[in-house]
């Protein structure tokens, strides 16, 4: 009778453990699809702010450097914007360094875009090319940054 009372008890505490196993994969998996819900539209708004960027540096030419400036400065401030989004949202330890990553390749974008506006505001055709440089390599990671977390959520 021993025996068979031990080998319950294993088998409870094994239930148990599975349950358990079990409960916390369920856990996780709600907090990846949380996260996911929650940057799906941050990241919407980071192709469309890309795009727009794209826009803006097609058609620079075009416009007078008070133009480049307001637009450039309304960019570097959606792209702050942006930023701040999505460093406040809460990641699961999974997602957290792909997070981190996107947020400073933001960052750095955003600050690329404030410098071609004063570049622009000054008349500083020189600054503006170097900040343009600077903006094209940035936008790359943010790119490949981007499309690295939403390829781990499952997201365009």
């Amino acid at each position: 009778m021993t025996a068979r009372l031990v080998s319950r008890t294993t088998m409870l505490a094994l239930i148990v453990l599975a349950l358990a196993a079990a409960l916390g994969t369920g856990v996780a998996s709600a907090r990846s699809h949380g996260f996911k819900q929650r940057f799906a539209p941050v990241n919407t708004a980071i192709r469309a702010d890309g795009n727009s960027v794209g826009a803006e540096l097609q058609s620079a030419a075009k416009q007078t450097d008070a133009q480049l400036a307001v637009a450039f400065a309304n960019l570097a401030t959606r792209t702050a914007n942006l930023t701040k989004r999505l460093s406040a949202l809460a990641a699961p330890a999974s997602y957290a360094t792909a997070k981190r990553k996107l947020t400073l390749a933001l960052l750095a974008g955003a600050k690329d875009l404030l410098a071609i506006a004063k570049a622009a505001q000054a008349h500083d055709a020189n600054a503006a090319r170097t900040s343009t440089k600077r903006l094209v390599v940035d936008s790359a990671k943010i790119r490949s940054t981007r499309v690295a977390l939403a390829g781990k959520l499952g997201l365009p």
